[in-house]
């Protein structure tokens, strides 16, 4: 009898608190509607990594275009929102040389009702020579609606071309 009464006081206090969660609404909590940044996404899935070595054969003369995906850490919208790139003064790699970004402006457009949005960079084959390697940091930039998260803004861009093979 004693057990029974003790159970069914158990009962009548936890069932409050087990109610108590569905009372406010915590799903808020957890949505991204107020937060709007942009990082780069991980050029290579299977790391964390925010880096990107783009590797010419020797004596390559050829251009050759990357893509760099910038996503979205936040709500989509039915606008367009876009932010910029800059190229870090850092390292040895130099726009216009080296590389050019072939986005507008250098900036990244986010469409509407996406969560990512491209940097086309175009890498100058014919200005590095065999053997050479060049780097830069490309940075994130503070667009009007949406801000680079501080932690996941910079990308390591490092360009290699191999040296040629003896024929000994």
């Amino acid at each position: 009898m004693k057990y029974q009464t003790i159970s069914k006081l158990f009962i009548l206090l936890a069932l409050p608190l087990l109610l108590w969660g569905c009372f406010e609404d915590h799903a808020s909590q957890f949505h991204l509607d107020d937060v709007n940044q942009v990082e780069w996404a991980p050029p290579d899935r299977s790391s964390s990594s925010l880096s990107y070595t783009a590797t010419l054969e020797a004596d390559q003369s050829e251009n050759v275009t990357i893509t760099l995906e910038v996503q979205l850490i936040g709500a989509q919208t039915g606008s367009d929102r876009i932010v910029g790139v800059a190229v870090s003064e850092d390292g040895d790699a130099e726009e216009g040389q080296h590389f050019e970004i072939l986005n507008s402006n250098n900036e990244v457009v986010i469409p509407a009702n996406s969560s990512s949005g491209t940097v086309e960079v175009q890498i100058l084959a014919s200005n590095i020579g065999n053997g050479e390697s060049v780097s830069t940091i490309l940075e994130l930039q503070d667009g009007n609606e949406l801000r680079a998260a501080v932690n996941l803004k910079d990308l390591s861009l490092t360009i290699e071309k191999e040296e040629p093979e003896d024929d000994d």
